[in-house]
């Protein structure tokens, strides 16, 4: 469904108008961090122009690249083991340069998404907006959020937003089902024979 892929896509942009939870701390910790190769290259939504390309930074680190029709916005990107489960982590790769006003008011703020990769699909889910919303206001489950203006933020520490993912990312209906997407061969250069 192309709505989907492109809610993936647009993910980070998207949660500036509330539409995913953030945490304001990493959801993982220095010793869940690992490297996968594998996810490496550029994962196509329905077009050319839509996607994730992921590139080797650091040790445990990607460049994530986020392209939504032309537009790039680049993020720091860590795969993490959460129990059986693994997740990814995107935050700001940098934040202005030489704009102290501006560097003071903005948060670095993680987004976070549950990674199921197989060959050349990538799935990437997070937790439903909807869920959200119900779960914020009972008092049972509302765990360690806090919302603003209908923008959901995790507040606890990387340890209780673990214990609270691991309480409910086996449940139906909890986390995000969208459709995947897909890595395809780069296209050979043609060289003019003759």
């Amino acid at each position: 469904m192309r709505t989907a892929k492109l809610v993936l896509v647009t993910a980070l942009l998207a949660a500036a108008w509330g539409c995913i939870p953030l945490s304001l701390n990493p959801v993982y910790t220095d010793k869940d961090l690992f490297y996968e190769p594998a996810l490496e290259g550029r994962w196509y939504a329905d077009s050319e122009e839509d996607g994730m390309l992921f590139e080797k930074a650091e040790a445990n680190a990607y460049k994530v690249t986020m392209l939504d029709k032309g537009t790039k916005t680049v993020l720091s990107g860590h795969v993490f083991h959460l129990g059986k489960y693994v997740f990814l982590d995107l935050t700001l790769d940098k934040l202005p340069e030489n704009a102290e006003w501006e560097k003071m008011h903005l948060v670095p703020f993680h987004s976070f998404f549950r990674v199921i990769l197989d060959h050349d699909s990538l799935k990437l889910s997070t937790f439903d907006y909807d869920w959200t919303k119900n779960r914020c206001g009972k008092k049972a489950t509302r765990g360690p959020w806090q919302e603003s203006d209908e923008r959901f933020i995790l507040t606890g520490s990387s340890k209780e937003i673990q214990r609270y993912i691991l309480k409910w990312v086996d449940k139906p209906g909890v986390f995000t089902d969208s459709d995947p997407l897909t890595r395809r061969a780069a296209k050979p250069e043609t060289r003019p024979t003759g």
